[in-house]
């Protein structure tokens, strides 16, 4: 879903988006676009696949990026895409991340944010993570 930010100067993505210039800032935002772009030139990538990436960034209030499209106008996966890379945000250690969450609190800051995000697919990805919990338990 990230195949735009290869076209991106890496010391832009190196930087917290609060520290971005509006010029860094629209780089930034513009690697969504990019990567349907770049997706366009492969043969076998459905349309479905480019409309994903180019919609992994809005979110459910309409305020996301590149199209500010609101819930009912993302296609499903582009919405499981989106919750799936702010979870990776929050747990992985990254410019955007200065400490790498646990699952469970990357969860529970995901739920801070309810009309954001698919609820349905933040409850999905909560049930897996308590499942492995308990697994990772009895091991």
């Amino acid at each position: 879903h990230d195949i735009g930010k290869k076209e991106i100067d890496q010391e832009i993505l190196q930087k917290p988006r609060m520290q971005m210039s509006r010029q860094e800032l629209e780089i930034y935002e513009g690697h969504a676009m990019k990567g349907m772009e770049i997706l366009a030139g492969v043969q076998g990538i459905t349309e479905d696949i480019r409309q994903i990436v180019g919609q992994h960034h809005e979110n459910c209030l309409g305020t996301g990026f590149p199209f500010h499209l609101n819930k009912h106008k993302i296609l499903p996966l582009a919405r499981l895409v989106s919750v799936a890379n702010e979870f990776s945000k929050h747990i992985i250690k990254g410019p955007q991340t200065t400490v790498a969450m646990r699952p469970k609190d990357a969860i529970r800051q995901l739920k801070l944010f309810p009309d954001r995000f698919d609820g349905d697919f933040i409850k999905s990805l909560e049930r897996i993570i308590k499942s492995n919990e308990n697994t990772d338990d009895e091991d």
